[in-house]
């Protein structure tokens, strides 16, 4: 009899565990949610943490890949990995904030374009590049572009670019 009741206890005990296998984030920088996932969108990764009721998210900028309690794996984003100013070029510039929802902020940088009698379109590459170099010294990936304004005086026209650089 009491064999029995050990046995069942086990096999019920089993069962439980098997009823709360849950999902799992997998994050850029390598930490692990454990959360049952709700939605992926184009942007965001909805989920819910164990034991909770609100929906959480989390941008897909900040997701590597999602292990679903049924072993299906999806991978999510590609980490753009930026390690010093040799990589300005992988740095992007964008006016969305949700781009950069839930990146760490990394300070501010600032990019002049300076031309004597030449146009925006002229000075806007070399503005451009002096924001990226200095979101790559701060090893971010993305630029939030906060403000673009262009003056004019007797020595000739400039495009001040200045933004919010973000990484992981």
């Amino acid at each position: 009899m009491r064999t029995i009741f050990i046995v069942g206890l086990i096999l019920m005990l089993s069962m439980a565990a098997v009823g709360q296998s849950n999902d799992k984030i997998i994050k850029i920088k390598g930490d692990t949610l454990n959360a049952t996932i709700q939605c992926v969108t184009e942007t965001t990764v909805m989920f819910i943490y164990l034991n909770e009721n609100a929906i959480q998210s989390i941008n897909k900028k900040n997701v590597l890949r999602l292990i679903y309690a049924s072993g299906r794996i999806e991978d999510i984003s590609t980490p753009i990995l930026v390690q010093g100013e040799d990589d300005y070029e992988k740095v992007v510039l964008t006016t969305n904030p949700s781009d950069v929802e839930g990146l760490a902020n990394l300070g501010e940088v600032k990019g002049i374009g300076k031309t004597l009698y030449g146009s925006e379109k002229q000075m806007r590459p070399k503005a451009e590049k002096e924001v990226k170099i200095q979101a790559a010294q701060k090893k971010a990936f993305i630029v939030f572009v906060n403000s673009q304004n262009i003056s004019q005086g007797t020595t000739g026209s400039k495009l001040i670019i200045t933004g919010t650089a973000y990484g992981y």
